[in-house]
């Protein structure tokens, strides 16, 4: 006997293959959508957990402001590991000379080589200096950052530098924040901001 085509169990393998072939167009598009939906995502919760670390690093220049006395200014101990809280995350910000490099990004390689030269006010110099300069890591699972933190002390009455040892003198005694937030690894994105701290109110 010939073999003979089943021309209807032709057609219907035909129907099947062409629908399995059409559900891995549709599994492969469903997983493209997936995966696109996935890292949207967590751009956006990147983006957000940035922004919360930006602002509180904004309210920590006016904690450390606080922490400002007229005898020896600002002591490192006072940061050299502070809790750091930003949105549901609790860590901490570190005083270091030496943050290690992880990008490919000028502004930040520079920063990281600016962090190298910190400048404190200490006994000696407190009635002479007005301006405090360092850096601080931020220690998370979550983020690769740290913290450029510039603090010029001002009187606002002649709009000339104070020196550390006047600003609770001075009613006018202001303290002129610049800081610098920067993450590195895959994102190396930058945020710059300042702020004006009133000393004595």
């Amino acid at each position: 006997m010939n073999p003979s085509v089943n021309t209807q169990n032709g057609g219907s393998l035909i129907g099947i293959l062409v629908g399995l072939g059409l559900f891995s167009i549709l599994i492969v598009f469903y997983m493209n959508s997936t995966t696109n939906q996935q890292s949207a995502r967590k751009i956006a919760e990147s983006k957000e957990l940035n922004h919360a670390i930006e602002s509180a690093v904004a309210h920590e220049a006016l904690t450390i402001v606080k922490d400002i006395n007229p005898n020896s200014c600002l002591e490192i101990s006072k940061i050299i590991n502070r809790p750091f809280g930003f949105g549901p995350e609790i860590s901490n910000l570190k005083y270091t000379k030496a943050i290690p490099e992880n990008t490919t990004s000028e502004p930040i390689k520079k920063a990281i080589e600016r962090c190298s030269h910190p400048i404190f006010i200490g006994k000696s110099n407190v009635s002479l200096e007005s301006k405090l300069y360092f850096c601080m890591a931020l220690e998370s699972n979550k983020k690769n950052a740290f913290v450029e933190y510039s603090i010029q002390f001002l009187s606002t009455s002649t709009n000339k530098p104070l020196p550390c040892n006047r600003i609770f003198i001075d009613r006018s005694a202001i303290a002129k924040v610049a800081y610098g937030v920067y993450f590195q690894g895959t994102e190396s994105t930058y945020k710059y901001g300042t702020s004006l701290i009133k000393i004595n109110i």
